[in-house]
């Protein structure tokens, strides 16, 4: 881990422990809101996901980490360009994702990067 990565997860640490949530576990039947984040490499897994929780009539949001991917158009993708230099999302991207209050944050992503470590950190979902 160089120093510039270090210095990165320092600083998420720092955010993280500003942040104010209150961990519930929700019932099954309570769950209204759900985030997924995921990479390309999980698309299957996303999908299962997705159609498991339209069947529910859940509302799914989600947030891909694609950082081999140069630009997308899509706004819940975050791309190597929508990182600053030290390696995390800028807040345009993915603030919106961050401070919904999601009932639950589902990170499938099998590989964990910075910004992946950034907004699981930093959400305010309950669980």
């Amino acid at each position: 881990m160089g120093l510039i990565e270090k210095y990165a997860y320092k600083r998420i640490y720092k955010k993280a422990a500003l942040v104010k949530r209150e961990v519930i576990i929700p019932q099954s039947e309570s769950i209204k809101k759900v985030a997924v984040l995921w990479q390309p490499s999980e698309a299957e897994a996303f999908s299962f996901l997705q159609n498991h929780f339209s069947k529910q009539q859940v509302i799914l949001r989600n947030m891909c980490v694609d950082l081999y991917k140069e630009e997308v158009k899509a706004t819940n993708i975050i791309t190597a360009r929508d990182l600053n230099w030290m390696g995390l999302p800028r807040a345009e991207s993915c603030e919106n994702f961050i401070t919904t209050d999601f009932d639950i944050l589902l990170n499938i992503a099998l590989v964990q990067s910075l910004p992946i470590t950034y907004i699981t950190a930093l959400s305010l979902a309950k669980f």
